[in-house]
C-alpha cells in the first residue's frame, strides 16, 4: 500500500492581502519556514533540511498580481508546494511523520493569520494517511458483519434477516442490493450489503424487544402475583440493545464505552469516504479506536460458539420473530388498501389521503361507491365490492386476524384489482 508513492507533495494556494506582511517574496517565505531551529533552507537547490540534514524536503514558491490588479487591488497571490521524496521508491515512514509535523505547524501558522484566504490544492499526507486507515477501517467492519451474522443465523436460521432486522436497515439493504442490480431479497449475508453507521444501529441502539401496546395483553393474561416475572417485562418492553442482550453477559464490555469508539470510527470513516482532510493525528486516532474494538470483536468472535443464552431469552427472540413477521403481513396489507383506495379518490379527485385521515373511513368509502356507482362506471356487483373495503382494511389493522383473513384478502386484492383496470 505505502509503495504507491514515490513522492508526498502538498501545495497552497493563497490570497494574500498587501498589508498583512506576509510572504511578499520567497526570503519571506523561507524566514516563515525556517523559524525553527531544527531546519535549515539550500536556496540553490530548493531544499529544506530537518534536524541535522536527517531529513530533506524540496520546496517551490511563486508570488505574483493577479491578472486584473484593478479588480484585486491591494492583494496578490502566493502558491507554494513542499515536496517528501523517496529514494528507490522505498517510503520512509519516519521522514513522512516529520514531515506532517512541518506542515501542521505551516497549517497553524495559516490559521492565525486573518488576511489571508485560500488553503490547500493538493494534499497527498492526507491521500497516504487515509489509504492506510481504510484498509483498517475495513477489515474491523466486516469483522462486525462477521459476529453478528454467525451469531444470528445460529440462533435464529436463515429466516433472521426478514423477522429480525429493524425495518428501516431491512429496507435501506433492499435499496442496496438494488442499486447494485442485485436480487432485493435478504439473507443470512445481507449485512454485508449495510453501512458502517446501520451495523451501529443494529448492535447499539436502545429499543424494547415487544410493542409497547402489547402490554396490556400480557398483563391480562396474569392471574396472580406468582405468575408475574418483572425481570421478563422488563426484558420485553423496557429499552436495551443487542450487545447488552447477547453478548455483554460473555464479554463484559460496556455497549456505551463501544458505542464511543465505533462513533469516532465512524467520524475518521467520513473523512476518508468524502475525501476530507485526513492528518497524522486523525490516523492516531483511527488506529487507537480499532485497536481497542479489534480487540473486543475478536475475542467475541472467538466466543461466539459457546454462548448460550438462557431459555427465556431463546423464547423472546424467536416470540419476537413472530411479531415482525406479522406486522410486516401487516403493514403489506395497510399499504396495499392505502395505495389503492389513495388511487381511486385521487382519479375522481374527490378525496385526498388526509381526508381519508379526517373524516371517517366508512362514509368516505361509502360516497366514493355511490357515485361511481350512478354514473355507472361501475357495477353492482363492484360496487358490494368497494363496500368490503373498511372492513378488510381494518382487518388489517388487527394482529390477531391476519392469519385467518389472509384468504380472504387475497381473493378480494383480485377483485379490486378488476376495479383498478376500469380506470387504467
Amino acid at each position: 500500500m505505502d509503495n504507491q508513492f514515490k513522492e508526498i507533495n502538498v501545495e497552497y494556494l493563497l490570497v494574500i492581502s498587501h498589508n498583512s506582511g506576509f510572504c511578499k517574496k520567497e526570503s519571506e517565505f523561507l524566514d516563515i519556514m525556517t523559524a525553527s531551529s531544527d531546519l535549515n533552507v539550500d536556496k540553490s537547490e530548493n531544499k529544506i533540511y530537518y534536524k541535522n540534514k536527517n531529513y530533506q524536503f524540496k520546496y517551490y514558491f511563486e508570488y505574483g498580481s493577479f491578472i486584473d490588479d484593478k479588480l484585486q487591488k491591494g492583494q496578490s497571490y502566493a502558491n507554494f508546494k513542499l515536496s517528501c521524496s523517496f529514494e528507490d521508491s522505498n517510503m520512509d515512514t519516519e521522514q513522512i511523520d516529520k514531515f506532517s509535523d512541518l506542515i501542521g505547524a505551516l497549517d497553524r501558522f495559516l490559521n492565525e493569520q486573518c488576511k489571508i484566504s485560500g488553503g490547500k490544492i493538493c494534499d497527498d499526507l492526507s491521500k497516504y494517511y487515509s489509504s492506510k486507515a481504510y484498509c483498517k477501517i475495513h477489515e474491523l467492519e466486516n469483522l462486525l458483519r462477521k459476529i453478528i451474522t454467525i451469531f444470528m443465523t445460529k440462533h435464529l436460521g436463515k429466516e433472521w434477516p426478514n423477522s429480525y432486522l429493524p425495518k428501516k436497515l431491512r429496507e435501506s439493504i433492499e435499496n442496496t442490493k438494488k442499486n447494485q442490480n442485485e436480487n432485493p431479497e435478504l439473507d443470512i449475508l445481507c449485512l454485508y450489503y449495510s453501512d458502517f453507521k446501520d451495523l451501529s444501529h443494529f448492535l447499539f441502539e436502545n429499543s424494547p424487544l415487544k410493542d409497547i401496546n402489547l402490554i396490556k395483553n400480557d398483563i391480562s393474561k396474569i392471574n396472580s402475583f406468582d405468575e408475574l416475572d418483572l425481570n421478563l417485562l422488563k426484558e420485553e418492553y423496557c429499552d436495551n440493545n443487542n450487545w447488552n442482550r447477547f453478548f455483554e453477559e460473555s464479554i463484559s464490555v460496556d455497549s456505551n464505552k463501544l458505542k464511543e469508539k465505533w462513533d469516532i470510527l465512524y467520524h475518521m470513516r467520513c473523512k476518508v469516504a468524502h475525501n476530507r482532510e485526513f492528518s497524522k493525528k486523525d490516523y492516531s486516532i483511527t488506529l487507537s479506536s480499532i485497536k481497542f474494538l479489534k480487540g473486543i470483536f475478536e475475542n467475541t468472535l472467538d466466543k461466539i460458539g459457546t454462548i448460550d443464552l438462557p431459555e427465556y431469552k431463546k423464547e423472546l427472540m424467536v416470540e419476537t420473530v413472530e411479531q415482525n413477521r406479522s406486522e410486516n403481513k401487516i403493514t403489506g396489507y395497510k399499504e396495499y388498501y392505502k395505495k389503492s383506495i389513495l388511487e381511486l379518490g385521487v382519479f375522481f379527485k374527490i378525496y385526498s389521503w388526509e381526508s381519508y385521515e379526517k373524516i371517517d373511513f366508512s362514509t368516505v368509502n361509502l360516497t366514493l361507491a355511490k357515485e361511481l356507482l350512478n354514473d355507472k362506471i361501475i357495477t353492482p356487483e363492484n360496487y358490494e365490492i368497494m363496500l368490503k373495503i373498511p372492513e378488510y382494511f381494518e382487518k388489517a389493522y388487527d394482529p390477531k386476524d391476519v392469519e385467518k383473513i389472509s384468504y380472504d384478502v387475497s381473493k378480494f386484492i383480485v377483485k379490486l384489482d378488476l376495479i383498478k383496470e376500469l380506470f387504467e
